[in-house]
């Protein structure tokens, strides 16, 4: 295989477990911003404290989805451009 290849396959894991953890941060306070009579049950943080750190994290939601993109996309096109290109005499 190829090191780009291995290299891409690197970093799409690498950012898939960046996503997750910036999906649980996320979601916790989408739903909390959402529902914010939830927040008499768990009142631990007010719905600006919320709003704002959803908004510094979705800039890097954002890269970080778009970084598994571009690297899938290359991982999925890689095996047909590679049989291609062994069939050209």
């Amino acid at each position: 295989m190829s090191s780009l290849y291995l290299l891409c396959k690197k970093i799409h894991r690498i950012t898939m477990f960046i996503a997750v953890i910036l999906i649980l941060i996320m979601s916790f306070t989408g739903t909390f911003m959402k529902f914010p009579f939830l927040l008499a049950y768990f009142g631990l943080f007010t719905i600006a404290q919320l709003t704002q750190w959803h908004s510094l994290f979705s800039p890097y939601f954002a890269l970080t989805i778009l970084i598994m993109l571009v690297t899938g996309v290359f991982m999925y096109l890689y095996p047909i451009l590679k049989k291609e290109d062994s069939s050209k005499p």
